[in-house]
Formats: C-alpha cells, sequence, structure tokens
C-alpha cells in the first residue's frame, strides 16, 4: 500500500506540472515573417516594392513602420486576420528633398501572439543620367461613380374624385433639375398607392400634359416605368379620375396614401487625358510614373482604375495623401504598349464612390 501511495502521489504531481505547463503556453504563437531585413536603391523622388511574406493563424495583423523612413512606407494591406500565408506588397516612396546615402528603418508586424521586426534599408541615389523624364501635367479633376434614386415630387393622404357636381384632381410639381443631375437620369418612375375607391371610372395620370395611365383599378400600390426622354428638368404630374358613367348620382373617388414622381440615376465621372510621345520615347522607354494628391474623397474608400491606353496599370485603393507609382507593365505582367503619337491616361472608379485628385502628372521616363 506504501508503494502505491508513492505511485499515486508522483502521478499526482506530474498531471500538476503537466496543467502549469500547457496553461503556460501562448494561445497564439508570434508570426513567422520573412525576409527579415530588405534593402532598395531608389533615386530621389521615385518609389519601389518588395514583399514579405507573413505566415501563422492569427486573429489580428497589423504592420507600423518606424525610424527615419516611417513616412515613406506604404502597405497593400492592412490590419487582417490570417489563417495560413499572405504576401504584403510594401512600397517604399522616397521624397525629392532628401539627402543622398543610406536611410534605415523598420517594419514591426505585430500579432496578438507577438510581433516580428523587418529592418529596411534604402540607399537614395540621384536620378540616374541616362534617365530623360517626359512630364506632362494636367489639371485638377474628379473621378466619381454615383448610383442611386431621388424622389423629385410627391404629396400623401389625398382624394380624387369626379362627377358631376365634383372635380378633384391631384397636381404635383418637382423642383428643377441640376444640369449634372439632369444628365445621369437613366429611367424614372411614378409610384401610387390607393388605399380606397369605388372604382366608378378610371384613374388617368398624366406627366407633363402626356397620359401615362388608364384604367379602373382597387386598392392597393401602382408603379408605372418611365423612360428617361419623358423627364424634364422640371415635371408636372396630374392624377384624376372620370365620371362613373351612367351612374350619374354617384362620384369616382379614389383615396391615395401617397404619390411619388422619381428618378434613377447613374453619374459615371471618368478622366481620360491625352499625351503625345515621339518615337524615341516609345522605343528607349523604360517606365511611367503617376503622381497626385488626393485633397478629398468619400467613404468607404473604392479601387481607383488607372489605364495607359486599354492597359490597366492599377487597380487598388489609393493612400489619400500623396501617390506616386512607377508602371512597367499592367497588372497582369505584360509590358505597356506605347503609341508613336497619341496616348491615353485614364483614372476611373467601377464602384459608388469619388476621389478628388490634385498636382496630377505623368513621367515617361526613357533612356538616353
Amino acid at each position: 500500500m506504501d508503494e502505491f501511495a508513492y505511485v499515486l502521489f508522483a502521478g499526482l504531481i506530474l498531471i500538476v506540472i503537466m496543467m502549469v505547463a500547457w496553461s503556460a503556453l501562448p494561445e497564439e504563437l508570434p508570426p513567422m515573417v520573412t525576409p527579415p531585413s530588405a534593402s532598395l536603391s531608389i533615386g530621389k523622388g521615385s518609389s519601389g516594392s518588395f514583399y514579405i511574406t507573413i505566415n501563422g493563424t492569427f486573429t489580428k495583423v497589423t504592420l507600423e513602420s518606424y525610424g527615419e523612413i516611417n513616412d515613406w512606407i506604404n502597405f497593400d494591406k492592412n490590419f487582417f486576420a490570417l489563417g495560413g500565408s499572405t504576401d504584403v506588397k510594401v512600397t517604399v516612396i522616397v521624397p525629392a528633398d532628401v539627402s543622398e546615402g543610406t536611410h534605415a528603418g523598420r517594419i514591426v508586424v505585430s500579432s496578438s501572439g507577438g510581433n516580428r521586426t523587418v529592418q529596411v534599408s534604402i540607399n537614395v541615389l540621384k536620378f540616374s543620367s541616362t534617365d530623360i523624364p517626359h512630364p506632362f501635367y494636367f489639371n485638377d479633376f474628379t473621378v466619381s461613380y454615383t448610383l442611386g434614386s431621388d424622389i423629385m415630387a410627391s404629396k400623401e393622404n389625398v382624394e380624387v374624385v369626379k362627377g358631376v357636381f365634383a372635380n378633384q384632381p391631384v397636381s404635383l410639381v418637382s423642383e428643377p433639375l441640376t444640369d449634372e443631375k439632369f444628365s445621369m437620369i437613366t429611367a424614372g418612375f411614378i409610384s401610387l398607392v390607393v388605399d380606397e375607391t369605388n372604382s366608378g371610372g378610371n384613374l388617368i395620370v398624366e406627366l407633363n400634359g402626356k397620359e401615362m395611365f388608364r384604367r379602373i383599378v382597387g386598392a392597393g400600390e401602382i408603379s408605372i416605368p418611365l423612360d428617361k426622354s419623358m423627364i424634364n428638368r422640371t415635371n408636372t404630374l396630374a392624377v384624376r379620375t372620370e365620371s362613373p358613367g351612367w351612374k350619374f348620382w354617384m362620384n369616382t373617388v379614389y383615396r391615395i396614401k401617397s404619390v411619388k414622381l422619381g428618378i434613377n440615376y447613374l453619374g459615371v465621372s471618368s478622366q481620360e487625358k491625352t499625351f503625345e510621345l515621339s518615337a524615341v520615347d516609345v522605343n528607349n522607354f523604360k517606365y511611367a510614373r503617376v503622381n497626385f494628391r488626393v485633397k478629398n474623397y468619400l467613404l468607404p474608400l473604392q479601387d481607383l482604375v488607372i489605364k495607359i491606353n486599354s492597359q490597366v496599370v492599377y487597380s487598388q485603393t489609393p493612400s489619400v495623401t500623396l501617390f506616386r507609382e512607377d508602371f512597367r507593365d499592367d497588372i497582369f505582367g505584360n509590358p505597356i504598349d506605347l503609341n508613336v503619337g497619341s496616348n491615353t491616361l485614364s483614372f476611373l472608379l467601377e464602384k459608388e464612390g469619388q476621389y478628388d485628385l490634385a498636382d496630377v502628372n505623368l513621367i515617361i521616363v526613357r533612356s538616353g
């Protein structure tokens, strides 16, 4: 019995030790991050990029930059959950007024399981003496995508009556549409909700003097679609009814809970800028640099699409401060195809949003 007691006591001690050890383990391990360091050589006023790979399972991952290059660094993703592996593109934009030489900093990848640090070294160079920039400057402009509907005029709880001794129509006049809103109209609609009626005669709806609807109806909702050609800048909607025919002793009555005149609109304000290139520019092309400053924007931020000719070179959410990107290929890895003569630089949105861009310029850089 004594030996059994010793064995039992030792087993209990082992269990306690294992429980303490297990409880001391972190819920999440620190992330695996490669490479541990990165070094780039970038000319003044230029940009460069590299990727860091993060592995692990984390409920939240954040990236922050520190050191003298803190303001130069942007990440294409941040503040995300991870289950496996992901690549983060790190873009380094070197200001034009910094000194040449080595500038250092670090990127800290943080998670609930711990942190990892990537040391970053940037060797700032002058532009190569063989590089020849050809700049093109454009005015400030807005890129937007607007989708929605507006009620131009409405009334509630009205009564339309017609008889031998009664005539009570209803009319609505809309506020004038602005040129911008008028140009965005795709269609319109008239909506009525009939609360009560004796259905003695036709219910008649007219828009700008043209009959849109004529029918005897009961209680319920009526929806009348309108072509955009039917809509003017200022619109008049009339709702009336007819006498009940041979039942001359009664009135036709429609009690209407609501009547509305509305429009659907879609506004796409894309921007296409042209620039001219010589055969020397095209044959010796190295890269295209796009610069601008975001003056204002609407939330939520949407991807901004930038095209050179018909090729998409950028389709991401831009930095809402300073944008500077160099493009040699489109987003599919195909070389940018430039023309001798006229070329286009385009900006557009494909979802509802808006960016007000300032100091927009394009620099075509060629070798000398």
